[in-house]
């Protein structure tokens, strides 16, 4: 339901709501219920055991979450890897606020820098906890999906508690368990497109792998199991209270404490094909050792699948005290939150610490897989409020609400080092550790200023300006400003629009993550720009995204029970934050005699065709450049290729909310809420920042004998992960029906089509992925046996609709370099598991 006698737009989502589907985490049950409002649903690598949410089609980090009006803190799990708008994204966790602490959630669609600070150009999630001073439940469910994995459960209780008739606590536990889920089948390794096994023999990897009994494995045809939900066990608490102090001063506070366990496969390590004794035949996709007496040595015959383990530690606490004293309303508070997280890899091995020990060996030396400490992140703020308002009788059809208010806000970031052996070499397989180079400790502070005044100088049209000045010791200041008009010619008919200018401040994940992945002979990952290497290279110190929102609504009471609203909006985003592709500093090429290169003096021994000579290509110098001021001696490397965050475009969203609600009632044929909620984003790209000289090629030669394209920041894949690969339309559709002790609730979500370029390795273009316009149908019926106890059964995704398959090549190699064949296209904005069932038992007392 919205709020339609607001001034600005904003969506209101009752706790009983986000409880009529099976998703127990906030962001999942808001993506159906605010239509604005997208989840990322696939993900790799610490992004896969978050849910990411963003607005309007902008990026998780520009939307602002609070709880009762104070400013969340965001996660230390930064979402590094590139392929979607949520990616680079630290925003607020959403998994460590249960469902049953929340009263309602409000939802501004509208940019609010001007009010709150950081973070706002899309829009704010403010989050209300219960204040139930007595009573409460107990809330159990579980399901799976139709494919018969993923298991999940959730267990819950809240409880009110009265003191002494002057104030309330109210708390809430919780624990949720998911299993992994799997998607796809086989390894274009080990099998065919059909998912069948490769013949032993012919030299191929699936030689060694078939002999050794790979494909008689527990998980055949599904050995490769990276692509599915992460398996995870979350540990929720939350404490809401406040306390009458005087009859005019009330002290609150609230916070949580969480804890999450989780678990996500990566890609299957194959044991290498068997060729001819040769030291050092380790590879960085799996760990083989070397020869020994003649005979190949492979300390893991059959191969292993690693996982990514994550233990992250989640708290917060709020303290304040608010009052009126002559007219005068003050609320002074303070916040503190804090999210820690620890990286393992387990089942895993490192090829170069086999190789070692394997080197000074003249026997087979055992090595079995084993756990791996891969470093730590910690993020926390700090905020102070005082917040003023009163309201003063000036003559005008209203009185003037004249609020003012200071905040202070100092955050902190920090990368702790792994095990030695977690960057040892190549490192740990599939998630290279954080060596003491990465390793960091940052801070910011920041303090702001705010003034607003609202009032109706007529007696329909209201008017509130407000203004906002910040400065940061990291890059400045950032004013922002923000005008909201609302006109109701009648009962029946308003209108309403917004002018404003927006910011979003660099995180400082964002300003001085690094992760660099340095092997024997090549460096890829990470690149901390606001570094000394960095500026070296050329590049420049992360700025604030600015924005500037226009917006534009009509709200319509046509008829008793029928409320109608329509909102256009327009967001002018500057200086947007992205992951930037991989800057190549130096590779090998099989270069043609006739191309005059800049080379390395020791190329790598690469057997090239007639015509053609093995040369180390030196693409970019100023890359080469940064990887040494970071302390790696780039002597002998062979492959140079980093990342890094950068102000690399401006885009422009325009687009359009509508909502409409309805009430019948039928009589004995029971009470029905009717409602429909639509939105229509559209962003596209006006204008694309210029590579550093340093990073740039402009050699032409380099580009069109080399194939590099490295000349802005913006490629056809990231332009159009962008620009279309969310629905440009999607349309919620409700009807919830009542009569006595049932319910029904029948919510079908529609997704425009959507598209997105991806790479495929045989091919010298890019090939566009497409996923047509779809409908999710959602059901849930509910059925309460007494006054206590109530009983709910649904399935979210009815019908078991899945995204369409990754298309394969011609030689039935999955697109996008994926080695597992049909899987479904992870951008789509649904559950790509499909069907999901479960059943909820709720107690009441």
């Amino acid at each position: 339901m919205r709020a339609a006698d607001s001034a600005a737009p904003v969506e209101v989502v009752g706790g009983q709501q986000l409880k009529q589907t099976g998703s127990v985490d906030i962001a999942s049950a808001l993506a159906v219920a605010v239509p604005s409002l997208n989840i990322q649903t696939d993900g790799a690598d610490a992004s896969a055991v978050h849910v990411l949410a963003n607005l309007r089609g902008l990026s998780p980090d520009d939307t602002l979450v609070l709880v009762n009006g104070k400013r969340r803190h965001s996660t230390s799990n930064l979402a590094v890897d590139s392929g979607s708008v949520f990616s680079g994204s630290a925003s607020t966790d959403l998994n460590y606020i249960p469902e049953d602490a929340i009263d309602h959630i409000e939802v501004l669609t509208d940019g609010a820098s001007a009010q709150y600070g950081s973070d706002a150009i899309a829009g704010v999630v403010n989050i209300i906890l219960k204040k139930n001073a007595s009573g409460g439940l107990i809330d159990a469910s579980g399901g799976q999906y139709y494919m018969g994995q993923g298991v999940t459960s959730q267990l819950a209780y809240n409880q009110g508690f009265n003191l002494n008739d002057k104030g309330f606590v109210n708390i809430t536990l919780e624990e949720r368990t998911q299993a992994h889920t799997v998607l796809g089948c086989g390894d274009d390794r080990l099998q065919s497109a059909n998912c069948a096994a490769l013949p032993v023999g012919g030299g191929t990897n699936a030689t060694v792998a078939n002999l050794n009994g790979v494909v008689n494995a527990s998980g055949y045809p599904h050995e490769n199991q990276i692509t599915g939900n992460p398996q995870s066990a979350i540990y929720n608490s939350f404490v809401n209270g406040a306390y009458d102090l005087t009859p005019d001063i009330q002290l609150y506070g609230f916070g949580n404490y969480s804890y999450n366990a989780s678990e996500h496969y990566e890609n299957y390590r194959i044991p290498a094909k068997v060729g001819a004794c040769v030291d050092n035949i380790g590879s960085y996709n799996s760990t083989t050792g070397v020869c020994t007496g003649g005979t190949a040595a492979i300390p893991i015959p059959t191969g292993f699948s690693p996982s990514e383990k994550f233990d992250e530690t989640d708290y917060s606490i709020t303290a304040g005290a608010k009052g009126s004293k002559y007219g005068w309303n003050w609320d002074l508070s303070t916040t503190y939150g804090d999210n820690s997280t620890k990286v393992y890899v387990i089942n895993t091995a490192n090829a170069a610490t086999f190789t070692t020990l394997q080197d000074a060996s003249a026997t087979p030396v055992a090595y079995p897989t084993h756990t791996i400490y891969d470093g730590s992140f910690d993020a926390s703020e700090w905020t102070g409020n005082l917040d003023v308002d009163k309201a003063f009788e000036i003559g005008l059809a209203a009185p003037l609400n004249v609020a003012f208010g200071v905040e202070g806000r100092r955050n902190t970031y920090s990368i702790g080092a792994g095990e030695p052996e977690a960057y040892f070499g190549s490192g740990a397989q599939s998630f290279f550790g954080y060596a003491p180079t990465d390793a960091g400790n940052y801070s910011r502070t920041n303090v702001a200023g705010y003034l607003d005044l609202a009032t109706s100088p007529l007696k329909n049209l209201k008017v509130d300006i407000a203004g906002r000045f910040e400065h940061y010791s990291d890059f400045g200041n950032a004013p922002t400003g923000k005008l909201t008009l609302r006109y109701d010619f009648s009962d029946a008919i308003a209108i309403r629009g917004t002018i404003s200018d927006g910011f979003r401040a660099p995180t400082l994940a964002e300003e001085f993550y690094s992760g660099l992945n340095v092997g024997p002979t090549s460096v890829s990952g990470q690149l901390p720009p606001n570094s000394s290497a960095a500026e070296a290279a050329g590049f420049s110190a992360l700025r604030p995204e600015l924005s500037t929102n226009y917006s534009l609504g009509l709200v319509l009471h046509p008829i008793p029970r029928l409320q109608i609203t329509l909102d256009a909006y327009d967001i002018v985003l500057r200086d947007r934050i992205l992951t930037s592709a991989s800057f190549v500093g130096l590779n090998a090429y099989c270069v043609s005699n006739a191309l005059t290169v800049q080379t390395e003096p020791n190329p790598v021994n690469l057997t090239c065709p007639a015509g053609s000579t093995a040369k180390d290509v030196v693409v970019a110098p100023g890359v080469l450049s940064a990887i040494a001021g970071r302390g790696v001696d780039i002597n002998g490397l062979t492959n140079v290729g980093v990342a890094a965050f950068i102000n690399a475009v401006n885009t422009n969203t325009d687009g359009l909310d509508a909502t409409a609600s309805y009430a019948s009632d039928f009589g004995d044929f029971g009470h029905v809420d009717w409602s429909l909620g639509f939105n229509y984003s559209h962003t596209y790209v006006t204008a694309v920042a210029p590579l550093p000289p340093s990073v740039a090629v402009t050699n032409p030669a380099l580009v069109s004998g080399l194939g590099i394209s490295q000349q802005n920041f913006l490629t056809q894949i990231s332009q159009s992960q962008l620009t279309t690969a969310q629905p440009r339309e999607k349309a919620i559709l409700q009807a919830h029906w009542t009569k006595g002790p049932f319910s029904v609730n029948l919510r079908e979500t529609v997704y425009a089509d959507m598209s997105e370029y991806a790479t495929f390795p045989t091919l010298s273009k890019n090939v566009l992925e497409t996923i047509p316009t779809t409908g999710i149908t959602d059901l849930d019926v509910g059925y309460r046996i007494n006054k206590y106890l109530k009983l709910d059964v649904g399935a979210d995704n009815l019908l078991n609709v899945k995204p369409p398959i990754t298309p394969q090549g011609s030689t039935g190699q999955p697109i996008n370099g994926n080695t597992v064949y049909n899987l479904p296209l992870s951008f789509a904005p649904w559950n790509p598991n499909g069907g999901y069932y479960y059943a909820r038992v709720t107690l009441t007392f």
